[in-house]
């Protein structure tokens, strides 16, 4: 990274988990579909990321698992000015820094399956690791809303 972000994890949310059992076909193999994006809120200095993923056999129309999770970073005042742009009320997240959030939110979603499906028959699956170098290649550019 550039430059030290100043920043703690303040919330996380689990906003959908779903198991279809029968869209999962136990001896297909399994695709594992994530994505991930930011938002930001000025007032409270808050930056957001979401992250989505799907389980799925390979022959059937849907997935068997869908888990989306939000993960809140608080940003310290001085880093938040730092990287927002008043003249095109933009938040820029240098990639390294999007990067390392984007590993908590992962991170956090892995644990969030395992203890929504322990003691059940889907405990098995884990959510694998993921390259977040390869999705994230760039800066993260958040625009603002004005909202008076």
């Amino acid at each position: 990274m550039k430059e030290t972000v100043n920043f703690r994890l303040v919330r996380l949310s689990t906003d959908q988990f779903g198991i279809l059992r029968e869209m999962c076909e136990p001896d297909a193999p399994i695709g594992v579909y994530t994505q991930l994006s930011f938002g930001a809120e000025e007032k409270e200095g808050i930056v957001v990321v979401s992250a989505s993923f799907r389980f799925e056999s390979e022959n059937k129309t849907a997935p068997f698992i869908i888990l989306e999770t939000k993960a809140y970073f608080q940003i310290k005042s001085e880093s938040w000015k730092s990287m927002y742009d008043a003249e095109t009320n933009a938040l820029t997240l240098e990639k390294g820094f999007a990067r390392h959030i984007s590993v908590i939110t992962v991170g956090t979603s892995r644990g969030i399956l395992h203890c929504r499906t322990e003691g059940t028959d889907m405990n098995h699956l884990i959510l694998p690791l993921i390259n977040i170098e390869k999705i994230l290649s760039e800066d993260i550019v958040i625009n603002i809303e004005n909202i008076h």
